[in-house]
């Protein structure tokens, strides 16, 4: 059973953060250059790998590209994260 901690989710979002900056760091990506990859802001993605944003589906999507990943990989690591 998952357990999503904390009001609004924040477990979740934290859980959600710290794959995508193992995902970043993997792939030797800085901030930068995943948000380049990603269409998105920098600033946007270390407020994602910090836990402080709810990132929509689309980010998701876009994140997962940048990545050079499937969204699905991601939501499953995010997953073994929460557990």
């Amino acid at each position: 059973m998952l357990t999503i901690v904390g009001m609004g989710g924040q477990g979740l979002l934290a859980a959600f953060g710290e794959v995508i900056k193992e995902a970043r760091l993997s792939a030797d990506l800085s901030q930068e250059e995943l948000g380049f990859n990603a269409g998105l802001n920098r600033n946007y993605v270390a407020d994602i790998e910090k836990g402080r944003r709810k990132p929509s589906l689309i980010t998701i999507f876009s994140l997962a590209k940048g990545l050079g990943l499937s969204p699905g990989v991601l939501m499953t690591r995010t997953e073994h994260h929460l557990r």
